[in-house]
């Protein structure tokens, strides 16, 4: 037949099934087992029609035990220490090795211990203790390793609050953890804590111009005490904290240090924000086995150009990051270090960027994880790009399972929840009882009391392992966070111009963004964008902020009432423009306005219109920013876009570093001279070109041979 898959029944004295198929889009075994499951099910109602066909028993054991993957045993060896504890350990025998370096800044593991100490001393004598929380604001340094190992001294849990997050959210943060003291810097506490009483600030940088070393003051922390509590985005429009335990932390060091592997000869180079979990992963695993973390400043972490430096010049061995941040490195032409590691995680891994970052270092991992259990559960070592579509086993103590919708093991090739138990597991949601009980579920294949935790995440067992197939629910990830898109339509619904939002998330080109589709409440005025971007600015962090937004009359609904999301207009012409804009007057802006059409989705840029006001955010930055240098053959610093984000700014600063006059307009007359050829001229150009680089090549071998 024409169709793909054909399923003949012919009755009789007995039912006989047979399946015709397209070989090229099925294997035999799985038609095979297709078959298999028909047959089970007709017995199975044959000796029971009144039984549900959901219950019945339509799948062979082996094919169930292929969705449970069997708990690793914790990792060997000395018995169970806080991590603090283990650092110091390091400290004591080799006190003059380099523990952290930033930028000018280097820190040995005697100096770590002692400013640490200092902390955790001045902690105590506030009758901080265990179970207590302490909020950290510190922009990235040292210091805010000082203050992590500081409050864990003390027996307390951190909580960090990003200093670049909006006042709004940073405040929800703090009321729902109410910290007993804020550790942070005395810049920092006069300009976003003046205000406040509830929590008393202790200052760092008061504390570095004590001498002496302090010593810890042995608090007795147990595996289950709370190490910190990290906020995630939450359904309900306010962030939730999840509480995550000492064990917790405990364990995944120990499981990482050996695999994928960590040792004191490495040099980890930490780029995550504290705020996102896997930064702890970055700033403590390479204290606890003696190794030197680099911690790159915020400019650093945001131009590829510099991060690559950074990498070269430090000698760096080992880097964890998001594929967003490993595409920025590739787009922006890094070559790759021979002996990095390179860690994956916090989103999917597309088979584009693995191959790349194979191609640029000896060895790539892609990593999953939700914060609820602890940064990672699961690594697997991609060995060839099509090793990126699968996750890889669980790291020591955990178990994962694939269940169905009652939370029974889903069989082979058929899509299911991942649940998660072990070791890492959080404590829970501080202060929200009901969700902690729906999402932390008793574990019904572990030990009795034991929980599991439901991710929300699709998967399926296939031959190569476990298959992430995206969310069971509005959830999205955009550069490692996890956002909960209500709470971006929330924000929008704040502000009296908007009668109806819904975002969603659009992935262009390998670049995921966010696009806000509005209903007015009344006529959009000029500045109906920018009412927009302030309503979201106000309350959330900038990576949940939407790039585009759309305006329509009316969201469309499905039949049962509900908005149809796949019916949504694709982003383009119908997004906000904010009153008349310029259109470029000259070939160097028409090729920075044609990069940034390219780079944001949008068909008309005008020459004054602010890249991060209409949508542009600092990754997108980075690779238009790389573009741009290859382009006019200039050195453009990430800084020129945030001092300058127009068209015309960026015009302007490319001319002044031009090596010589008139060299940026002739590069941008070639290029659009190329960019109105016709298809075939290009074709032609391009085996001109070949031709001569082989003549070139030709003349320069025989010239080789004369001399």
């Amino acid at each position: 037949t024409h169709y793909p898959l054909t399923c003949f029944v012919m009755p009789g004295e007995g039912l006989q099934f047979r399946l015709v198929y397209d070989a090229k889009r099925f294997s035999r075994e799985g038609v095979a087992r297709v078959l298999e499951h028909g047959r089970r099910t007709m017995l199975a109602t044959i000796e029971n029609p009144l039984r549900p066909i959901e219950a019945r028993d339509s799948f062979p054991g082996g094919e169930l035990m292929a969705s449970v993957l069997a708990s690793r045993a914790p990792v060997e060896g000395d018995a169970w220490a806080p991590l603090h504890e283990r650092i110091a350990g390091v400290a004591a025998r080799d006190p003059d090795r380099a523990a952290i370096v930033c930028g000018d800044d280097v820190l040995t593991y005697r100096q770590l211990i002692a400013q640490a100490g200092r902390l955790t001393a001045a902690l105590v004598q506030r009758g901080i203790g265990p179970e207590d929380l302490v909020g950290v604001c510190l922009d990235r340094s040292a210091e805010m390793v000082v203050a992590m190992l500081g409050i864990l001294g003390s027996g307390a849990a951190y909580v960090p609050l990003d200093p670049r997050f909006p006042s709004a959210r940073i405040e929800l943060m703090l009321a729902d953890s109410a910290p007993r003291t804020l550790v942070t810097r005395r810049e920092l506490g006069d300009r976003m804590f003046a205000a406040r009483t509830a929590e008393p600030l202790l200052l760092i940088d008061d504390l570095a111009d004590k001498t002496g070393e302090v010593a810890t003051t042995g608090a007795i922390i147990q595996p289950d005490n709370l190490a910190y509590v990290i906020f995630t985005s939450g359904s309900t429009g306010r962030p939730k904290g999840v509480q995550v335990t000492h064990g917790a932390l405990a364990n995944i060091m120990d499981s990482f240090a050996a695999t994928p592997g960590l040792s004191r000869n490495d040099t980890l180079l930490a780029v995550t924000t504290l705020s996102f979990d896997i930064a702890a992963l970055e700033l403590l695993l390479p204290l606890t086995v003696g190794a030197r973390l680099v911690i790159a400043n915020a400019d650093q972490t945001l131009d590829a150009v510099e991060l690559a430096d950074l990498i070269k010049c430090e000698r760096v061995t080992v880097m964890q990051a998001t594929p967003a941040t490993w595409r920025m490195l590739v787009s922006a032409g890094w070559p790759g270090a021979p002996d990095l590691s390179v860690w994956s995680g916090g989103e999917a891994l597309p088979d584009d960027l693995a191959a790349e970052l194979r191609a640029r270092g000896h060895a790539l991992w892609n990593l999953y994880g939700p914060t609820e259990t602890t940064i990672w559960s699961l690594a697997g070592a991609v060995k060839s790009s099509a090793d990126a579509r699968v996750l890889g086993g669980p790291i020591a103590a955990t178990s994962v399972y694939i269940v169905d919708a009652g939370l029974d093991l889903a069989p082979s090739y058929v899509p299911g929840e991942l649940l998660i138990a072990g070791h890492g597991l959080a404590r829970g949601y501080r202060g929200e009882p009901g969700l902690t009980a729906e999402r932390f579920v008793p574990d019904a294949f572990g030990e009795p009391g034991a929980r599991a935790y439901r991710t929300g995440d699709e998967v399926r067992a296939t031959a190569a392992g476990l298959e992430f197939l995206g969310r069971l629910d509005q959830q999205v990830k955009i550069r490692g966070f996890r956002v909960e898109l209500g709470v971006i339509e929330a924000a929008l619904r704040t502000s009296p111009a908007v009668a109806n939002s819904v975002v969603v998330m659009s992935d262009r080109a390998g670049h995921a963004r966010l696009v806000a589709y509005v209903v007015p409440s009344g006529a959009p005025g000029a500045n109906f964008g920018q009412q927009m971007q302030e309503a979201v600015s106000a309350l959330l962090p900038s990576y949940m902020a939407p790039s585009s937004y759309v305006v329509l009359e009316t969201l469309p609904l499905t039949p049962n009432g509900k908005i149809d999301r796949r019916a949504l207009p694709a982003p383009g012409d119908a997004e906000v423009s904010d009153g008349m804009r310029l259109a470029p007057r000259n070939p160097i802006e028409q090729t920075i306005a044609k990069v940034w059409q390219d780079a944001l989705g949008i068909s008309q840029i005008g020459v004054t219109d602010n890249f991060f006001e209409i949508g542009g955010q600092s990754l997108q930055a980075a690779a238009v920013l790389s573009i741009l240098r290859q382009a006019f053959k200039v050195k453009l610093p990430m800084r020129t876009l945030f001092a300058g984000p127009t068209v015309e700014r960026l015009a302007e600063a490319i001319v002044a570093l031009e090596e010589r006059p008139g060299q940026a307009l002739q590069i941008a007359q070639a290029l659009a001279r190329l960019q109105a050829m016709s298809p075939e001229a290009k074709a032609l150009l391009r085996e001109r070109s070949k031709t001569r680089d082989a003549l070139s090549a030709e003349h320069a071998e025989a010239e080789a041979k004369s001399r």
